[in-house]
């Protein structure tokens, strides 16, 4: 099924699956297509200025818009989740911390996330032109970085319960 989106903030993927189990229709034999999803996150300095106005919310970076100009990658990739469609029981919360090693000197106001879809074990897809595109995440603060610095995130949102419950933040 398509019911993905980076990070599946906002689709039911994991409900679907979590329901499928619940009811016994899945068995040793059920191939779940896509199996997979991955979610990477990166740390970045956005520009949130949009025709001179400071509009700091959540962005999808479609591959043919022009909004890549706009983000200057601050640190390393880092995956934050893996979720096999397979797994009897996922958990629809997500809560985890996650550190980041800083490579480029400079402030950190936004959140990269981008997806990795497994259709099976060896094949997989990143963001196209029409699925999982990229999100950019603000922060409720803007820091200044230093190269090799070590930054901590905490991160807290429910499969598909949509971006005004996703809480991410610099500890």
């Amino acid at each position: 099924m398509e019911m993905l989106t980076t990070s599946m903030v906002d689709e039911y993927q994991v409900q679907a699956s979590n329901n499928l189990n619940k009811k016994g229709l899945v068995y040793n034999t059920t191939v779940f297509l896509p199996s997979t999803q991955e979610t990477y996150s990166e740390l970045l300095n956005t520009d949130f200025d949009i025709y001179g106005l400071n509009l700091k919310f959540v962005r999808r970076i479609w591959r043919n818009q022009r909004d890549h100009e706009h983000l200057e990658k601050s640190s390393e990739k880092k995956i934050l989740n893996s979720i096999s469609f397979k797994n009897p029981c996922i958990s629809e919360v997500f809560k985890d911390r996650i550190k980041f090693k800083i490579n480029k000197k400079g402030f950190v106001n936004s959140v990269l996330l981008t997806s990795r879809t497994y259709i099976d074990e060896n094949d997989y897809i990143d963001d196209t032109i029409s699925l999982n595109a990229p999100l950019v995440i603000p922060l409720d603060i803007e820091i200044f970085v230093e190269v090799d610095q070590i930054i901590a995130l905490s991160v807290e949102y429910n499969f598909a319960r949509g971006y005004e419950h996703f809480k991410i933040s610099i500890i």
